[in-house]
């Protein structure tokens, strides 16, 4: 029996075979060239244009830091993430379809139709930079794709110059609104400082006289008032007052004992005769007779006639200051009924500013608190216009 042997498959039993079935091979290439041809023609395509923007610290209104420079990188997020939904918003969209207008040459009553709104915010989108992390950069990217680049470029420039216009107008609205505020806040103050002035002016009318003396008091740099001035001085007086009584009271104590008043006038200080004059001339008399005769005493003898002149001096002088006793001791009960009257005058009239002085420490809490209240206010005021 015989068997047949097996064909090999060589190259040009292939190259034969596919002559003989050709048409196998070429239909399905014919075919998938036409259906690649045919969805090119039919497929949109779309092109992409971006623009790169760079957010600055005073574009946002953030106008009290330094020029150019965020203080921290939340701020920089947040003015990039409100720059998102700015260019994602209904408003923005809608101006930048109605400047670039639609894409065929069709006229559309209601354009932009919402379809035309939602499909360019499905072609929108904004990145940062090399892939970095959204609010970590200055710098960020938005890019449009359309069907056209001539097109995308158009609205791609249109969303930008958007953008910049509605960041200015929600400046404009910030700074209206902070100036609305502003002016509400001064109304305000400036009511309350009328209110405060009111009632400070109320209280230094029902003070008077002794506003000056008040201010000084609650005055942090206020020197020594006036009362107080005559307080020290009313004091002063009383002390001197009582030196002199005590003087005059010393004298009349002196001259009222019994005996010669010479010895005990001569160790008298002449402090005490003050308000004495004759018997402080006395005095003085006396010793300088005394002076006289011990000298006296040196070159002459004691029956000399200048000793006895000299002693007859003395006899005189002692005898005309036991003689004037009597008249001192009643000019200088005189004095004390006079210094008893200018004490009682003078304690009555310290009684009297020191009871002023009582009566302004109790209103100095009050004073102070609406002089502070005023000044608040006015500062508050200030601060308000600048």
């Amino acid at each position: 029996m015989n068997t047949p042997s097996p064909t090999s498959l060589t190259p040009s039993a292939v190259l034969s075979l596919l002559r003989r079935h050709s048409y196998l091979v070429v239909a399905p290439a014919v075919a998938g060239l036409l259906l690649a041809g045919f969805s090119s023609l039919v497929s949109p395509r779309k092109w992409s244009a971006s623009q790169g923007l760079i957010v600055r610290s005073e574009a946002a209104g953030y106008a009290d830091q330094r020029l150019g420079k965020f203080t921290d990188l939340s701020e920089m997020k947040t003015v990039q993430e409100t720059l998102l939904e700015l260019a994602r918003s209904q408003r923005v969209i809608t101006a930048v379809l109605e400047e670039v207008g639609p894409e065929s040459s069709w006229t559309f009553s209601n354009w932009p139709t919402r379809e035309a709104v939602a499909l360019f915010r499905k072609h929108l989108s904004i990145t940062p930079p090399g892939g970095a992390e959204f609010g970590n950069t200055e710098v960020f990217y938005v890019q449009v794709s359309d069907s056209t680049p001539q097109r995308a470029e158009r609205l791609v420039s249109s969303l930008t110059n958007q953008l910049e216009l509605r960041l200015q107008e929600l400046r404009n609205e910030r700074a209206g609104s902070m100036v609305k505020e502003l002016e509400r806040s001064l109304d305000a103050a400036s009511t309350s400082l009328i209110a405060e002035t009111e009632r400070l002016t109320a209280f230094e009318t029902q003070v008077g006289p002794l506003l000056g003396e008040l201010r000084n008091l609650v005055s942090p740099n206020g020197s020594q008032s006036t009362l107080d001035q005559q307080v020290a001085a009313i004091e002063q007086d009383l002390r001197q007052l009582d030196m002199k009584r005590r003087g005059s009271e010393q004298l009349i104590t002196m001259l009222s004992t019994p005996g010669d008043h010479t010895e005990r006038l001569l160790a008298t200080p002449s402090t005490l005769l003050q308000s004495h004059p004759t018997l402080l001339r006395l005095k003085e008399g006396l010793v300088n007779a005394q002076i006289r005769h011990a000298r006296l005493l040196g070159i002459r003898s004691q029956g000399h006639p200048l000793i006895k002149a000299s002693e007859a001096t003395q006899a005189k002088l002692r005898e005309e200051i036991n003689h004037q006793a009597p008249e001192a001791i009643n000019a200088a009960q005189t004095e004390l009924a006079v210094y008893a009257s200018r004490v009682e005058s003078l304690k009555s009239k310290l009684a009297t500013l020191r009871e002023t002085q009582s009566g302004l420490a109790k209103h100095r809490a009050e004073y102070s608190l609406l002089l502070a209240n005023a000044e608040d206010q006015a500062r508050v005021v200030e601060v308000a216009r600048k």
